[in-house]
């Protein structure tokens, strides 16, 4: 006895480390999964859209030579968020209505030290619109944390807390 088993909580978030690798950007690299009833319906990575030239590819990131704080000003970044790119490839295999997401971040450079796992509020809005019930995200702790609806639509609503502004 004594062996130790992966739960499926563990299994989708190490599979989202994996597919944060596939990332072309170079400040953050973050994967996503969906998964429902042990199944997966969805995965994705953060990266620019198909046919643009990634950062990778260009030798720098905009808005690390405009100095822009991340979090911020989400139209100069060329990606595409690792989330919205699974709920994507969830769509093309019938949705991800009832589905976990689960969500893993490595700080870009050498050395993949991970990042907390916390959605964007553009990102939380299109979980939350995509009728996904759960979030599960690795931090750089190392722990597990679940998101209940309730912080997503906190995390949703944060843009116009913090601006003032309304969309």
């Amino acid at each position: 006895m004594g062996e130790y088993r992966l739960s499926w909580d563990q299994t989708f978030l190490n599979v989202a480390r994996e597919f944060s690798k596939r990332a072309t950007c170079l400040r953050r690299r973050f994967g996503a999964v969906i998964a429902r009833d042990k199944v997966f319906l969805g995965e994705g990575y953060n990266g620019a859209a198909s046919g643009l030239e990634d950062c990778l590819q260009r030798g720098y990131c905009i808005r690390e030579r405009l100095n822009i704080p991340s979090g911020t000003q989400y139209e100069t970044c060329r990606s595409i968020h690792a989330e919205v790119n699974a709920i994507l490839d969830a769509g093309k295999k019938g949705g991800a209505e009832g589905a976990t997401l689960y969500l893993c971040g490595e700080k870009g450079g050498k050395g993949h030290k991970l990042i907390d796992g916390v959605p964007c509020s553009m990102c939380a809005r299109e979980i939350i619109n995509a009728k996904i019930v759960r979030v599960v995200a690795k931090m750089a702790n190392g722990r597990i944390k679940y998101y209940a609806m309730d912080e997503l639509i906190e995390i949703a609503d944060h843009f116009e807390q913090s601006s003032g502004e309304k969309q």
